[in-house]
């Protein structure tokens, strides 16, 4: 993964702003990630995580996964 680009895309479903921190995904042991992952800074719970995961392995495989539960401002909802 190189970039991420923004869309002019129109959403639909809106949720109140948060503030994020943008990070690599760790590797561990086994596995080298190249992939992205987006914190809800006031919970430390990750709402996004996009891009390839295993990348050194034998089956590599592409993560795209959105939280919205983990957003502090649904949390308790």
């Amino acid at each position: 993964m190189e970039e991420i680009r923004v869309s002019d895309y129109e959403v639909k479903n809106m949720f109140p702003e948060i503030e994020v921190l943008g990070r690599k995904t760790p590797d561990d042991n086994y596995e080298k990630n190249d992939c992205i992952e987006f914190i809800d800074v006031k919970n430390g719970k990750v709402v996004l995580r996009v891009g390839t995961m295993n990348t050194n392995g034998y089956y590599p495989f592409f993560e795209a996964t959105f939280t919205p539960e983990n957003m502090s401002t649904n949390e308790g909802k």
